[in-house]
């Protein structure tokens, strides 16, 4: 059919957009903080630095996603890329802490993973929706392991100037490959009412949450992590392959989980409990020298699990004309869980341990999923006293 593309094709051509885009973003989380000094900061401004790129995500995603249902996807996600580029092209200049938050700040606004989103349920049926979200969110998992484990080389090769203006030259490259490769969807619905109750329902408090919560830990911990990876004994040049020995143990759990997860997507909403509880285990084995490749990849598997899975659990149950506006408020709450807890871990990280920051991160994250199977337990006893 015309203009109609394969569930995997789609996938794989905007999973393609968001890979290109995370990279810049998550290449300077593990290195930025060895830099502090060169901005006269300390882990406060680091943590911030990283963080405000999330607050400023969190305000642009559902104003990206509604206007998207308006104005059509591509005009928009062409908007969000220049934006990143220019963020980006003024990172690269900064010389004080001052400019390099301001960059972020204009990198953050451009806030266009929901509408990415929302352009690929757009261009697929519904029964292979949660096909390509996850195989975008795989490649956004992906892409993560790939711009964390190849940073430091990175940095000692091109410097972080070097890396800002690569992260501007991909966003340009992204704009590129949209035009010339996606089709436009076949047919456009035309977007309801802004009604904030839709932001209200379980399933997407549950969903947002959890994503906030994911990536504003993970964010944290790989903001601080390379100092840490150091005081354990390792030296710079074994960076590279303290993260590769991670990011293997991590695609290992993720294609065999993914495949099980895959064959019966009805458990898919039941695992996200267990990910995240499996997720603060990894953090804990974190806090051990002995067990720091084998936590880090434990905890890396289950991210990137969890960021394949969630946007398919979500999208079963939202409506088609107000995708954008789902998916935006997803990604809002998404990165105002990393504006949250990056602040939160680098402060805490001036006053205290590294391993008390972690324990703090992984109380969080089991608190939250023994919330929800508390929750989930009472509303089975609620059925059951009804019948």
């Amino acid at each position: 059919m015309k203009n109609q593309l394969s569930a995997v094709r789609v996938g794989l051509s905007l999973g393609l957009i968001s890979a290109l885009r995370i990279f810049g973003l998550m290449v300077i989380v593990p290195i930025l903080s060895l830099h502090a000094s060169d901005y006269h900061t300390n882990y406060g401004g680091v943590g911030l630095a990283i963080g405000i790129y999330g607050l400023f995500q969190a305000i642009g995603q559902m104003p990206f996603g509604r206007l998207s249902d308006q104005y059509g996807r591509k005009n928009v996600l062409t908007f969000g890329l220049l934006l990143f580029a220019l963020g980006s092209f003024i990172a690269a200049i900064a010389q004080s802490i001052h400019w390099l938050i301001l960059a972020r700040v204009l990198q953050g606004i451009a806030a266009v993973n929901g509408v990415v989103s929302a352009f690929a349920v757009d261009l697929v049926k519904e029964e292979k929706r949660p096909v390509v979200l996850g195989i975008i969110g795989g490649m956004i998992g992906v892409t993560f392991f790939i711009a964390i484990c190849i940073a430091p080389a990175l940095d000692r090769l091109i410097g972080l100037p070097g890396i800002f203006t690569l992260t501007g030259m991909l966003s340009l490259v992204a704009i590129i490959w949209l035009w010339s490769v996606i089709p436009d969807p076949t047919q456009h619905l035309k977007a309801p009412d802004w009604k904030w109750s839709i932001y209200k329902q379980p399933e997407f408090v549950w969903c947002a949450g959890s994503a906030g919560i994911i990536h504003g830990v993970f964010t944290a911990t790989f903001s601080l992590l390379p100092t840490y990876v150091l005081s354990c004994g390792y030296v710079p040049s074994d960076m590279s392959y303290v993260y590769g020995i991670s990011m293997l143990i991590a695609a290992a759990l993720i294609v065999v989980m993914m495949r099980l997860l895959m064959k019966d997507k009805s458990h898919q909403r039941e695992s996200v409990i267990w990910l995240l509880l499996a997720m603060s285990f990894g953090l804990a084995l974190l806090m051990s020298p002995n067990c720091l490749i084998l936590g880090l990849g434990l905890f890396i598997g289950m991210f990137g699990l969890l960021e394949a899975i969630l946007p398919s659990v979500l999208s079963q149950s939202i409506e088609s004309n107000r995708r954008g506006a789902y998916m935006g408020g997803f990604y809002a709450v998404a990165q105002f869980g990393v504006f949250i807890l990056s602040a939160f871990a680098g402060t805490m990280r001036t006053h205290a341990s590294f391993s008390m920051v972690l324990a703090m991160l992984a109380f969080i994250i089991g608190i939250w999923a023994t919330s929800k199977f508390v929750y989930d337990m009472r509303l089975k006893l609620n059925e059951s006293y009804n019948v």
